[in-house]
């Protein structure tokens, strides 16, 4: 029989017996007499228990006296409390109840720590206690102490630890409040990329209820009370934090599809300048045309400026396709977020960068067009020239004339 057993069994002889306090004993009075193997039975019980006392503890066959008194238990962990109060003034500084406890006038024990109500009450004490030990910045002097930040800057709240039985709340239900309790803890404790967020939402509906409770000593007794409405507003401001906080995603999104379409935008327009610079050579060309006087000559200049207006041309053509490709990217890349009816900021902002990468796309797509006509006016301009200058030329007069007396010649024949 181990000692979690023998506890078991010296509760079921107290609660179907007569027990009461004397001095520094308890007196367990039994409703029959105990035969001599009762006796043995329940001398091994206690003995189990960690009951140290060597004299036999029976008076007569109607009574057991267990001795109190840390001596003569082990580790001076004696089991029996006259009172709830005595219980408490043992534990309300600790982190929890005993793990071991037998109540003497009410006969509860661990036993009914899930049942009894006053138990769990003081069970939901430790609970919160627990919660503002993990949520507050300092603990002394039995005060945790917390440094808010609101609107007006910054705000300094002590909530006290210890307090007397008769401060805590009378409540209905008390096993739904502990399981509020210990869910707002679950919710500290549990380790991810969002652990200090739900820490800082709680703090925050911790200021806020003690705003609107107001600051009187009697804190803790009053957030027992309102553990429900706690774990209801926590959950209210997680839900926006979390609202926010995909919202704010969102929009570091778009701003990044935003930079990323507006920097190929960019590099395709610096490619064409790049390519525009082409142009400026057409102009050395036709510079060229002015001196030139022989045909061949002509017609490699005239070659030159037509190669440049297809280089352009043909440069120009590949920008446009690669623009219809980055307008048709750029709707598939916003067509989700444009999708967003619940979170209007984000659809909004959606439509607008969408709008304006749009007109930038199409503004760079007509400036091609501008490149385009330098070009063709380059080289039909070129072209034209020379066709002028080369009839004006005495050498194309010469050449004509001899072609002319040659064709008559033949015509003779």
């Amino acid at each position: 029989m181990n000692k979690i057993e023998a506890l078991k069994k010296l509760v079921e002889i107290i609660k179907s017996s007569d027990v009461r306090s004397e001095d520094s004993y308890i007196v367990i009075e039994f409703k029959e007499p105990y035969t001599d193997q009762e006796k043995s039975n329940a001398k091994e019980v206690l003995l189990r228990t960690g009951y140290t006392k060597l004299d036999d503890p029976f008076e007569g066959d109607t009574q057991l006296w267990i001795d109190k008194r840390a001596a003569h238990w082990l580790e001076g962990d004696c089991v029996f409390y006259t009172n709830i109060e005595s219980l408490w003034q043992r534990c309300y500084r600790a982190e929890s109840l005993p793990n071991n406890f037998i109540i003497v006038d009410t006969k509860i024990s661990f036993l009914d720590s899930d049942s009894d109500n006053t138990l769990v009450t003081i069970r939901l004490y430790f609970s919160w206690k627990k919660l503002l030990h993990t949520l507050c910045d300092h603990y002394a002097n039995d005060f945790y102490v917390f440094f808010l930040m609101n609107e007006k800057g910054g705000d300094k709240i002590e909530i006290e630890s210890a307090i007397e039985l008769s401060q805590l709340p009378s409540l209905n239900d008390t096993k739904k409040y502990l399981d509020l309790a210990d869910d707002l803890q679950d919710k500290l404790d549990f380790k991810d990329l969002h652990q200090l967020e739900r820490r800082s939402v709680m703090r925050a509906t911790l200021s806020e209820v003690t705003k609107e409770k107001g600051k009187e000593n009697d804190v803790l007794p009053t957030l027992l009370l309102i553990t429900p409405l706690f774990s209801k507003k926590y959950n209210e401001l997680y839900e926006i934090y979390t609202k926010r906080y995909s919202v704010n995603k969102l929009l570091n999104e778009l701003d990044e599809k935003s930079l990323e379409f507006t920097s190929k935008i960019t590099e395709f327009i610096s490619s064409s300048q790049t390519k525009a610079l082409t142009i400026p050579g057409a102009l050395i060309a036709v510079g060229a045309l002015a001196k030139v006087d022989a045909p061949l000559e002509a017609i490699i200049i005239v070659g030159g400026l037509w190669m440049i207006k297809k280089v352009n041309n043909s440069s120009n053509d590949v920008y446009r396709e690669a623009f219809a490709a980055l307008e048709n990217r750029l709707s598939n890349a916003f067509q989700k977020y444009l999708k967003f009816h619940n979170e209007l900021e984000v659809k909004t902002s959606a439509e607008q960068i969408k709008d304006e990468l749009s007109v930038l796309i199409d503004k760079s797509s007509k400036r091609l067009l501008t490149l385009d006509r330098l070009a063709n006016l380059m080289f039909y301009g070129g072209l034209g020239y020379v066709f002028i200058k080369m009839n004006s030329s005495p050498i194309i007069i010469s050449l004509l004339d001899k072609i002319d007396v040659l064709v008559q010649h033949l015509c003779v024949i």
